[in-house]
């Protein structure tokens, strides 16, 4: 059993109504990829061998451009995948690709996030919507 393999068996235990699918690569050393869904949240997981696992909950975004979180471990990634199914919650793209259109008539200033006290480090949401992130702009 590989990494996935036993990340995909974990996830199976702990969320036993997710619906989970493995898609084994098409070319030797090739990315291997797990897809659970529970009641409507899906969780999109790539694993590359010696690279770590990737982590997105909406895979049409962004086709081609790689996940929004990177995880080392099996495990590592199995703690986040249960805490992003459990709270029904979303990735986000690293800090620094994160920006905001401006409107008409608005200043252009790029966004950051920075955490606030309660927010554990590695932890981003998509959709900017996380109550533990505070946005500011920086001039």
């Amino acid at each position: 059993m590989n990494a996935l393999e036993t990340l995909a068996d974990k996830l199976i235990k702990r969320f036993p109504d997710a619906i989970t699918t493995i898609d084994p690569p098409g070319i030797a050393n090739g990315s291997w990829w797990l897809d659970v869904d529970l009641k409507g949240h899906a969780v999109a997981i790539e694993w590359r061998p010696g690279k770590g696992f990737g982590v997105s909950t909406n895979a049409s975004d962004g086709y081609g451009e790689g996940p929004d979180e990177v995880y080392p471990t099996d495990e590592a990634a199995f703690q986040r995948v249960s805490e992003l199914l459990t709270a029904r919650q979303r990735t986000l793209p690293p800090p620094g690709t994160l920006t905001q259109e401006p409107t008409r008539g608005e200043a252009t200033f790029p966004r950051t996030i920075s955490a606030t006290p309660e927010s554990p480090p590695g932890e981003y949401f998509k959709d900017g919507t996380s109550p533990r992130y505070a946005y500011q702009y920086a001039p």
